[in-house]
This record gives C-alpha cells, structure tokens and sequence, in this order.
C-alpha cells in the first residue's frame, strides 16, 4: 500500500502540485467528500512518480484538493481525469479510426479477453472454445443459425474494471477468422441481450466509449427510433417510399456508412444517386457475404448526413461511420437514443 507520509520523500512534489494560487473554500466543497470513479485517461501520481490505478479503491474519494488535483486517500489524480459516480460507472479507450471492431475488455472467469460492442446483433456471441466453460441455456430461443451451437449461460464474466456483470445467454459461434491474421482479436461479442440494461455514450472521435449509471444532461436531439428485435432502429424519410427503418449497427465497421436493401440500393443506382458499384464482400459472423458496394452523394436528414459515403447492400443498416461526429447516448432501458454534435476545433 502507498501512503501518504511517501508524499514528503517524493523530488518535484511541491512544483508538481503547488504550482497555482490556493483554491477557495466554495471549489473546494463541489470536491471533498465526493466520490469519482477514473477515467480513461486517469494517471494517478505521487509526485513525479505515477501510481498503478489498480491498487487504488475504486470509487475515489476526494480528501483534499490543490489546483486541479485531488487528493483520493493514496495517489494525487486530476479532476478532469474522474467523473462523478452518480454518472459514470466506466470509460473506455476505443478505436476512433474506425479500422476495427469497438472492443471492450472482458473477463471470463478471471482471464482476459476481448468482446465487441455491437447493437446490430440480438444476442451475445462467444467463441465456440469456451462451449465446455458455460452451461446450456435454459430458454427457449427464437433463432436459426446454420452451424450454431446451443446457447450458452455466461456465468463469471465481468466488463471492464468495474465488473460488470454479463450473466445472459449466448450463442456459440467460431470467432476464429475475427483474430489473428485479420486483427480484430475479439473472443466475443456484446449484443442487444446484455446492452438493453445499459445507458451507453459513445464519442467516436475522442475515442470514448462510457457505460453509465442515468443519462448525462446535454443539449441534444432525441431522435424517433423504435427497436426491431430488441435492436435499435432510426426511421428515415425517403421520398415515395415514406420512412424506412434502418438498424443502428455499430457492428459495421469500416468505411461503409449505409447499407440499403436490394430494392433499395438497385433504385439508388437507377437514378444515378449511387455510382462507383463494383462487387465485394464482407465478413460477418455467420460467414462472408457477396454484396454490391458503391458511393452515395448525400444520405440523411438535416443536421445529420454523410456526404460523398461509401454504402453497401443488404439489411437496412447504419454503421459507425454514419454515426462519426456525433456524440451518441444510448439509453437502453427507456429505448431512447439521443445526440449532439462535436464542437468544431
């Protein structure tokens, strides 16, 4: 254990620390007293040297405030590297390129593995090596999949550092072509069976993913969606075809933003809104698909449009590129979800 009285032995203490006027008594009471849990950006430090932030109790307790940090009990952390428990239950560092999978930290039975968030798919998935860990389903099940095996209870399998608990069914499937050579490395998938309990934020561009306790208050745009087999679904108005539904996937990875029904798409293409078609195909779950691809002009409604976008055909589909540029919330439990956009540089 660190304790406190190291603080003194600690060379650049009082330059690290001390380095600003003292801090009224009125700042010092929204702090001390309150608990934080870290962020994905939370460094902990006693003077110059950094602090493992596992070996310090989570949630942080604020004992003592200089400047812009706070003394939690054994380390010194910096006040926009916590939020508030009352919000935050976990942040995580994700990937805002968009070049693979969003992949969350997961622990089956103590062992450290990878799962992707994914809100186009109904159940979670887990790697068919681990069939023997986790016992058969009890429920009946109203899904066919060629080459499934049954599902699976998860029991001891926990989010993040915060532990949260992932104790729902899911379906065995080989994840093998999901890891090394392709690079996405995930032994599993979180879908819609375990997030529908969760309030989720995502910030594609800052590269943050946060499960929280009740939805943040923010200037936002709560869109009209409605859920389609327990996935999440926004309607878009297009034309004779009146509104359209289309799943919100951020399972879809890569550069394709949309992805339209063969009825869809084939119309597209007639009145030359979609161009560049050529002929690919994509890796999913359940094996590699033919699919046509090409570039759209412009798809959306006001306030929120991709531009010069690459899309594809198959089910009605709105990928993470779709959703770049905006900060997401995805509040499961009331079926909302609701945005708003970056600040501009």
């Amino acid at each position: 254990m660190i304790r406190r009285s190291k603080l003194a032995s600690c060379v650049g203490l009082m330059g690290t620390l001390l380095f600003g006027p003292a801090i009224g008594m009125a700042d010092d009471d929204v702090w001390i007293g309150r608990e934080f849990v870290p962020k994905s950006t939370c460094r902990p430090k006693i003077g110059t040297q950094d602090v493992q932030l596992t070996r310090l109790p989570v949630p942080f307790k604020v004992q003592q405030v200089q400047g812009e940090w706070l003394w939690v009990g054994q380390a010194w952390v910096k006040k926009r590297d916590v939020a508030p428990v009352v919000e935050l239950i976990e942040e995580f560092s994700v990937d805002r390129w968009n070049n693979f999978f969003i992949k969350l930290p997961v622990t089956i039975k103590g062992r450290p593995y990878h799962f992707a968030f994914d809100t186009g798919c109904v159940y979670c998935i887990v790697d068919s090596k681990f069939r023997s860990e986790f016992p058969a389903s009890g429920d009946q099940h109203d899904l066919a999949v060629e080459g499934a095996q049954p599902f699976r209870q998860l029991e001891e399998t926990h989010l993040g550092t915060s532990r949260i608990p992932v104790s729902c069914d899911a379906i065995c499937l080989d994840l093998s072509e999901f890891r090394w050579p392709g690079g996405y490395g995930i032994h599993g998938v979180l879908g819609m069976n375990f997030l529908k309990h969760h309030v989720v934020q995502l910030d594609l561009d800052s590269g943050k993913l946060s499960f929280m306790k009740s939805p943040p208050r923010f200037a936002q745009w709560q869109l009209t969606t409605k859920y389609e087999s327990e996935r999440p679904v926004w309607e878009i108005k297009m034309g004779d075809r009146g509104n359209v539904p289309f799943i919100l996937d951020t399972g879809m990875i890569g550069r394709t933003a949309v992805q339209f029904e063969t009825g869809i798409f084939q119309e597209l293409m007639d009145r030359e809104r979609i161009n560049r078609v050529y002929d690919g195909k994509s890796l999913t779950f359940l094996g590699v698909e033919r699919k046509r691809y090409g570039k759209i002009d412009t798809f959306g409604v006001d306030g929120w449009e991709v531009k010069s976008a690459h899309v594809g055909e198959g089910t009605n589909m709105l990928g993470v590129e779709f959703l770049k540029g905006r900060v997401i919330l995805f509040d499961f439990p009331n079926r909302s979800i609701s945005m708003r956009k970056k600040a501009a540089n």
